[in-house]
């Protein structure tokens, strides 16, 4: 199920690029506990990390692949958690225009499971709850 989202903040593209470091890749989405291992060549193409998740004390790894990266333009990950339960691939673009970095993400989320898949088509409408979430954690992080 695809979705898209478009993130105004009124920041240098640098700035709006450190939301890809693999300490902060993730860190603004609820649930994030944090980093447990880190590529050195992350964000390059072909890179990989893994964060932890989960509500309240859960912890499950996060395994989040760069598909495509050009610098301040384009960030495409593959991202699997709960052993393929929940895929996300997310496609992110920069955009700048007087000044103003526009961040769009464009996220298809899926499964291995076709009852996982269909779970997640019902529960799909309530994306916006987390996604405001995730706008202020990203405006915060990238104005600071």
């Amino acid at each position: 199920m695809k979705s898209t989202h478009r993130l105004h903040v009124n920041v240098p593209i640098e700035a709006a690029d450190e939301v890809l470091s693999a300490e902060g890749w993730l860190s603004f989405v609820p649930g994030y506990k944090g980093l447990e291992a880190g590529d050195p060549n992350w964000p390059n193409e072909g890179s990989s990390i893994v964060v932890r998740f989960g509500p309240g004390p859960l912890r499950a790894p996060w395994k989040v692949t760069v598909v495509e990266y050009q610098r301040g333009r384009r960030f495409r990950t593959h991202e699997e958690g709960f052993s393929g339960l929940y895929i996300d691939d997310v496609d992110l673009t920069f955009q700048v225009d007087n000044g103003i970095s526009t961040m769009t993400f464009v996220r298809d989320v899926t499964s291995k499971s076709v009852l996982v898949r269909i779970l997640l088509f019902l529960i799909y409408p309530l994306r916006w709850v987390t996604m405001r979430q995730v706008r202020k954690r990203i405006q915060a992080m990238v104005q600071t």
